[in-house]
């Protein structure tokens, strides 16, 4: 018998390892990180279609070399810096550090087994699009992340130097801050980042996979109420996943960020849980 606090995770009977289906596309599963990944991660992330729209700060993109960030599309600022100037590291160790993350968290999703009511989880354990083929195996296409942010569409309204080429002004931000003061400080506003593999673009498995993602798991499994996202400028179709699934542009940010030595714009979205 499955453990309730895993809901709405699935568990493969072969391996006992727990996935999210997405909503439409049955055939289509998101599950936690594999060190065996890594080969695969590496092949994709070197495909321009793919890197273009990353921060990641070096290409190529090898297996050998630090694989760095590549669940986001854009970091928070302490952890873009930090990632400015990698140094050697195996494809292997990265997911020796991220896996663990996944990993703790159904850990205490286990040890609250006992426990009737549903625990409240502090991230997602599962991160990785898989396609279930017709043996049963499954092909890793894609990836989709969720985390905590400092205040996304804030920090790029506020950025020294930054054009703001679309938004609200800052007058409206006070009166929304006035409207809303207590919820506006005591609101987590969280992230999500994701990559597709250019095989599997016009599919629409990247909507079903946001969709899934906040209705099924973030809303009911971690309370998440705010959520703001940013895509590069030039990247539509990005643009398209996020409005589809109810959010709308807050901001449009000229030169925001600088990636692999070249100024960057920002498209940034938002999304409440009330909309």
């Amino acid at each position: 018998m499955n453990n309730h606090q895993l809901r709405p995770l699935e568990v493969n009977p072969a391996t006992g390892e727990p996935f999210l289906r997405l909503r439409k596309h049955s055939n289509v599963i998101i599950t936690p990180p594999r060190l065996s990944d890594c080969p695969r991660i590496a092949s994709l992330i070197g495909d321009p279609i793919i890197y273009e729209q990353l921060s990641v700060p070096q290409v190529p993109y090898l297996v050998g070399r630090l694989l760095v960030k590549l669940i986001i599309r854009c970091t928070n600022p302490a952890d873009h810096r930090q990632l400015e100037n990698p140094t050697a590291e195996h494809a292997e160790a990265y997911m020796s550090r991220i896996k663990p993350q996944a990993d703790a968290i159904l850990k205490a999703l286990g040890d609250a087994e006992e426990q009737e009511e549903l625990l409240v989880a502090d991230g997602c354990p599962v991160s990785y699009i898989r396609e279930v083929q017709s043996d049963g195996s499954d092909l890793l296409i894609g990836h989709i992340s969720i985390h905590a942010s400092e205040s996304r569409s804030k920090e790029f309204r506020q950025g020294e130097g930054n054009k703001i080429i679309d938004g609200p002004s800052e007058s409206e931000e006070v009166k929304k801050q006035e409207r809303e003061p207590e919820q506006a400080s005591t609101v987590v506003e969280w992230t999500i980042g994701d990559w597709l593999a250019p095989s599997h673009h016009g599919q629409g498995i990247m909507s079903d996979t946001v969709d899934t993602l906040i209705h099924d798991w973030a809303i009911p499994r971690m309370k998440v109420q705010r959520i703001a996202v940013a895509a590069f400028l030039g990247n539509p179709g990005s643009v398209r996943v996020f409005e589809k699934n109810g959010f709308r542009t807050r901001s449009v940010v000229e030169d925001a960020v600088e990636v692999r030595g070249k100024r960057r714009g920002l498209h940034i979205l938002e999304w409440e849980v009330d909309q």
